[in-house]
């Protein structure tokens, strides 16, 4: 009866701690639509590519986004710098590089932040 109890224990504490890390992840379906909203500068397909990879906004979140898409995507990313575009909001540019049909096709997003801090894209461009 204790060997019960103590895996039913086992399998709850498990079950808690998987569902309270919600872990950033970057599936290869999401890869090729992040490649496809770059390539047709949409940033709605880009938003909906990043997912819960647009956190809040900081130097370290958006560093975490970069090194994952970079990481998973076979897309180069990188931040030249933080709050480096002077609206109101400040915004950052993530610069996105990667080889499509034997191109290489070359893109940037900026991101702000929304009320609560969250990132925001406001815009693709070359």
């Amino acid at each position: 009866m204790k060997n019960i109890r103590f895996g039913i224990t086992i399998i709850i504490g498990f079950a808690f701690m998987f569902a309270s890390c919600k872990k950033e992840t970057l599936k290869s379906s999401n890869c090729e639509a992040l490649k496809r909203g770059l390539m047709v500068k949409d940033v709605n397909v880009v938003r909906n590519a990043l997912g819960d990879l647009l956190t809040s906004y900081s130097r370290e979140n958006l560093n975490k986004l970069v090194a994952t898409v970079s990481e998973r995507c076979n897309i180069t990313a990188s931040t030249p710098c933080f709050n480096c575009i002077y609206t109101d909001p400040m915004q950052t540019e993530i610069r996105f590089s990667f080889s499509q049909i034997g191109a290489t096709v070359e893109k940037v997003i900026d991101v702000s932040y929304t009320k609560e801090n969250k990132m925001k894209i406001v815009s693709v461009h070359d």
